[in-house]
């Protein structure tokens, strides 16, 4: 009975120890538990960044044309910082190449507001009007940007631009050799001086600005198309055919067709038919034209064609 008893009082002994020893088993486990709750809340607290570090993270992804996760970035750092000028500015531009035009508006709006006399803003929202095809407004704003910054080549470009866009020829114009004057290779101005000649068929004026486009990049190839279509018009065949030459032997959309313009001009003007067939041939090669493919059969046969089937070279720009 004796050892009975004694045994179960170690028993209880026993479970009474277990469980002061379970019990304070328990409150380490559960501080430890918080302290990693607290460590991870920290940590956490640490990641948030500046908001001149989230800004260099959008730019980052912009040069990427990650356009949706920079867009993301300028934001909170708009959100950390709420006149942050660069941000704002970050943002509109991301809108923009995402053609979100009125968002992008409100964020240049926004910049230019809190950094009045910067021109990008400005600059920006002149061309998110360009886009829209809201000359009005363009003009206004590369107005304002001149106004900050006379002698912005861009300004003046974008202005003369809009002008000419808008049917203002006269000021389009003026605006075009003021920008011509203010960087020292003006390719755009020139081109768009070309093309405002061009429509005034002042043919001579007009090459004399394809050619200057051409003299600062020579793989601009639409200047040389229009280059060679203002010699048409001045009966500078020889000339028109070199220009088309060239265009033939490049990788251009239009080489097909320059190609069949040589032989046009080679046939109807020049009355050089053994280059007309040449490059009639060489047209030929690249592409299935049944009326050219008879009409080179007929000059080599020496029937006669009639010019009037002569077409120029479609201005399909």
């Amino acid at each position: 009975m004796k050892k009975m008893i004694v045994c179960m009082i170690t028993v209880a002994l026993s479970l009474a120890i277990a469980g002061e020893a379970l019990a304070q088993a328990k409150v380490p486990k559960k501080q430890a538990r918080r302290a990693r709750n607290w460590e991870k809340k920290r940590e956490k607290q640490e990641k948030k960044l500046t908001a001149e570090e989230y800004y260099e993270e959008g730019v980052a992804l912009a040069k990427q044309k990650k356009y949706e996760l920079a867009a993301e970035k300028f934001k909170l750092a708009i959100e950390t910082k709420k006149d942050f000028y660069k941000a704002h500015l970050g943002l509109g531009e991301v809108n923009f190449h995402l053609a979100r035009y009125g968002e992008a508006e409100k964020d240049f709006n926004r910049a230019s507001k809190i950094e009045k006399d910067e021109v990008e803003p400005k600059l920006w929202l002149a061309r998110c009007y360009e886009q829209q095809k809201k000359w009005d407004k363009a003009i206004e704003f590369y107005r304002k940007a001149a106004a900050v910054d006379s002698k912005s080549y861009i300004a003046r470009l974008g202005l003369g631009i809009a002008m000419f866009e808008n049917g203002d020829l006269a000021t389009a114009e003026e605006e075009l050799k003021t920008a011509a004057k203010l960087d020292s290779k003006p390719l755009n101005a020139y081109f768009y001086l070309g093309k405002l000649y061009e429509k005034q068929k002042k043919w001579e004026d007009a090459v004399t600005y394809f050619k200057k486009v051409i003299n600062i990049d020579r793989k601009h190839y639409e200047a040389r198309l229009r280059l060679a279509m203002a010699l048409e018009k001045l009966k500078q065949y020889h000339k028109a055919i070199t220009e088309y030459k060239y265009l033939g032997n490049s990788d251009w959309v239009f080489a097909l067709d320059a190609l069949k313009r040589i032989g046009e001009l080679y046939e109807a003007y020049v009355k050089d038919i053994d280059n007309a067939v040449i490059y009639y041939e060489r047209y030929l090669k690249k592409t299935e034209d049944a009326p050219i493919a008879d009409r080179v059969k007929k000059l080599k046969a020496g029937e006669p064609v009639e010019l009037r089937d002569v077409v120029g070279l479609v201005h399909r720009l």
